[in-house]
């Protein structure tokens, strides 16, 4: 509810803005280990964390259990995300409970109005996209790209598909023979699995077995 109207604020004074989806890791297992009072003193002193990082500058809201989203006001058209993402990954966040310290990881995506959408929840959406390519990449943050989109729509619509194909057995096995070179001789084989789809065709190994 809040987004669009930083949106139109925003395109009111020519300024961008940064919507960061900031995913905290591990959550369930220190939830565990704390209990769940410690657990949700552990929220609260990200949110405190969290809200004075974007304090005078933007709106800070809780998507999920594990989840924030940033609406970061800029004082241009647009900046590189690159700077918004060293800036909040580089505050890192520790908390103290029970007489323990816990450093609490984060991962970010990031998308930029209006260089990424207009539209509110698309830039949501694109924002939650780009920090599971991080995670997916095992990196602190990522700014949407549209062509890793693509891939990572690839690689969920192809998750489904790798089931059905098991369940149907299309997958089949080729044969690479393996020679020596000495004698010109047969030694061995080497065994590959193929996935000749019947949509779309040939399916390569470089693409299914990262899904499988």
């Amino acid at each position: 509810e809040l987004l669009p109207k930083e949106m139109a604020s925003a395109q009111a004074s020519g300024h961008g803005l940064v919507v960061c989806n900031v995913r905290l890791e591990r959550l369930f297992e220190l939830s565990n280990v704390l209990g769940i009072d410690g657990a949700d003193s552990l929220v609260r002193h990200v949110a405190l964390a969290l809200s004075d990082m974007t304090a005078g500058h933007g709106v800070l809201a809780r998507m999920r259990r594990d989840e924030f989203a940033v609406v970061y006001r800029l004082d241009a058209p647009s900046v590189k995300a690159e700077f918004i993402g060293r800036f909040i990954s580089e505050r890192q966040i520790s908390v103290e409970d029970q007489g323990v310290s816990f450093y609490i990881e984060l991962t970010l995506g990031l998308a930029i109005y209006p260089d990424h959408s207009d539209d509110a929840h698309l830039l949501l959406k694109k924002a939650e996209q780009a920090m599971l390519q991080a995670r997916k990449n095992m990196q602190p943050w990522s700014v949407y790209d549209a062509e890793q989109e693509q891939v990572f729509l690839r690689h969920h619509l192809l998750f489904g598909k790798l089931r059905d194909a098991i369940l149907k057995q299309q997958l089949v096995m080729h044969y690479q023979p393996q020679i020596c070179l000495k004698t010109g001789l047969v030694i061995g084989a080497e065994a590959l699995v193929r996935w000749p789809d019947p949509q779309g065709g040939m399916i390569g190994p470089m693409a299914f077995i990262p899904v499988a």
